[in-house]
């Protein structure tokens, strides 16, 4: 009888043993993925959740300063008590809605390059906009961005007529200083020669340039305006980096630094 009843326990150690090494070796992904939508229908109501839980890029997305996100659920959704007021979904019905949430993310990720060309950011990290001209680009966090612009005919020397003009104003100023019984009035014969090479080339440079005209800020994590100081740093950025986007990054001192430009030459 002992034996008997021994040889039973150690057949049920082993056969409890086996059924452990044979779930341990399943494949973790699929048998983790099936658990996560199980523990869901005990909190929330399934459908809502695996529809709304997850988007192409990983979590809200920031288009336009609107988060898309509807993390919302209805008061059918929640429970008073214990678990028995939730039903139980079966593999079938998981299956279903997984493939549905797929479904939907393929959706909105290939409406999203559509309108803006690339996927959405996967970190909300930056936001697409169109300047005024139709062109897409970044808004990245904390940063202000030029997104409008017009073309305006000005002062747009090319990088070796900007060094020819630097050198006759340097000329002119050390002319005027030298000139010691001259005056703006009676300008010395040199004075006079380099006013006239200035005049000139300022004359033959006149170009039609993109102008910036607007600005946005983005701001840094929804933390609201930055201090006059920050606005004005991050306007310089902003600009400099406008200039340098139509290739004309050397029309950044003479257009945005005007006043130590003036200063120097």
């Amino acid at each position: 009888m002992r034996k008997k009843m021994y040889w039973g326990i150690t057949s049920l150690i082993l056969i409890i043993g086996v059924v452990g090494v044979y779930f341990m070796l399943q494949p973790e992904s699929e048998h983790e993925n099936r658990y996560k939508v199980k523990q869901l229908t005990k909190n929330t109501q399934l459908t809502t959740a695996v529809a709304n839980s997850v988007d192409s890029a990983g979590g809200d997305v920031h288009v336009d300063d609107s988060r898309k996100s509807d993390s919302t659920l209805p008061d059918s959704a929640t429970t008073t008590g214990g678990d028995t007021a939730v039903p139980q979904l079966s593999e079938v019905e998981v299956e279903r809605l997984l493939a549905k949430n797929r479904a939907q993310q393929a959706k909105f990720r290939a409406d999203y390059i559509a309108e803006w060309g690339e996927p959405p950011p996967p970190d909300a990290s930056w936001q697409h906009y169109r300047d005024n001209h139709g062109d897409v680009h970044r808004h990245y966090r904390g940063t202000v961005a030029i997104c409008d612009y017009d073309y305006v005919t000005k002062f747009a020397p090319t990088p070796a007529e900007l060094e020819r003009y630097k050198q006759l104003r340097a000329a002119l100023k050390k002319a005027t200083l030298a000139d010691k019984g001259g005056s703006w009035e009676n300008p010395s014969p040199e004075a006079q020669w380099l006013d006239t090479e200035i005049k000139s080339l300022h004359k033959s440079a006149q170009r039609e340039i993109p102008f910036p005209s607007g600005f946005r800020y983005f701001g840094r994590n929804n933390s609201g305006i930055p201090s006059p100081t920050e606005q004005k740093r991050l306007d310089a950025i902003a600009l400099h980096e406008f200039y340098q986007r139509f290739d004309m990054e050397h029309l950044y001192e003479l257009h945005e630094e005007s006043t130590k430009f003036y200063q120097k030459y």
